[in-house]
């Protein structure tokens, strides 16, 4: 349910190994519906039929009415052992076959378009404003962050995070100060540059300290140690933190923390989210969809 795009991370320089070539199909929908399936209805259906209350207002439980599926084991298809052994057997093979199957769909070519289902519709596309999964989830591959854990790594820790729209980064003596180096010729979905003033505003709002402000700022805390971010040119940005923090780094690698285009306002990127992600906006209908088509241009 809930496998969102993501952007594509780039090793570690110290690895020695390069990720796998990127496979995007040209858009993704996303779109909306109740949170039950038909299969979790009709178990609730069941259930209900199987449950009711007495005039005490107490749950009492009814016979279960026999299922389609108790009929046919009924009739004798786990009767005997031979026949316990010889469906297994059918089972598996059914399994193998679908195994197979699967393999060819994942080789398909690239392109097409890939729906997928969501139980909720956020209030907004901006994910600095967004508190849930809702907007993250299809917003994420809109945008980059600083640094990201590395999607190929089964369990996120700190030895999993990668540059992302940093090239490295390196911490001062103290522990009080994280440099990053900036990726340049990166371009937004606009065909504006990304630079460090993109970063300085983007954590000047989560802060509160920019005169843009984020109607709301669910994360505001997360940032508390930090003291100030300055620049050094256009690609170059350092954060000075309160008191040493390691996990800071954990913070920045966050899907909840992307990095937002300086020249767009933050009303604009509640309905137009614009970054610098392997897919762009399109179209946002509240309750219905989210449209994301891929990005041609993608610096990746």
């Amino acid at each position: 349910m809930f496998i969102w795009p993501n952007t594509m991370p780039t090793p570690n320089p110290s690895s020695g190994l390069n990720p796998p070539k990127p496979f995007w199909p040209n858009s993704i929908a996303v779109l909306y519906h109740p949170f039950q399936s038909v299969h979790s209805s009709a178990r609730l259906t069941r259930a209900r039929e199987n449950r009711a209350q007495d005039s005490r207002g107490r749950l009492r439980v009814l016979p279960k009415v026999p299922s389609k599926r108790d009929a046919a084991n009924s009739q004798g298809v786990w009767e005997s052992q031979n026949e316990t052994q010889t469906s297994r057997m059918r089972h598996d093979g059914r399994i193998a076959h679908c195994v197979v199957a699967a393999d060819a769909a994942f080789t398909q070519k690239p392109g097409g378009v890939l729906k997928m289902y969501s139980p909720d519709s956020p209030a907004s596309m901006s994910i600095h404003e967004e508190a849930t999964v809702f907007a993250d989830g299809p917003m994420m591959g809109v945008f980059n962050n600083l640094v990201i854990y590395d999607q190929h790594v089964p369990q996120s820790s700190l030895q999993s995070i990668v540059p992302d729209l940093a090239t490295a980064w390196s911490w001062s003596e103290d522990g009080t100060e994280l440099t990053l180096p900036l990726r340049e010729g990166v371009t937004g979905h606009d065909g504006r540059p990304f630079t460090a003033k993109d970063v300085q505003c983007t954590f000047d709002m989560l802060t509160g300290t920019s005169s843009e402000k984020l109607r709301v700022n669910p994360r505001k805390a997360w940032y508390s140690n930090l003291d100030t971010l300055t620049t050094n040119g256009d690609y170059e940005v350092t954060f000075h933190l309160k008191r040493p923090q390691p996990a800071f780094l954990v913070l920045l690698a966050s899907g909840f923390s992307p990095v937002y285009p300086c020249h767009v306002p933050p009303r604009d990127m509640r309905s137009h989210p614009i970054g610098t992600g392997p897919f762009k906006f399109v179209e946002f209908k509240p309750n219905e969809y989210i449209k994301v088509p891929r990005n041609p241009d993608y610096w990746k």
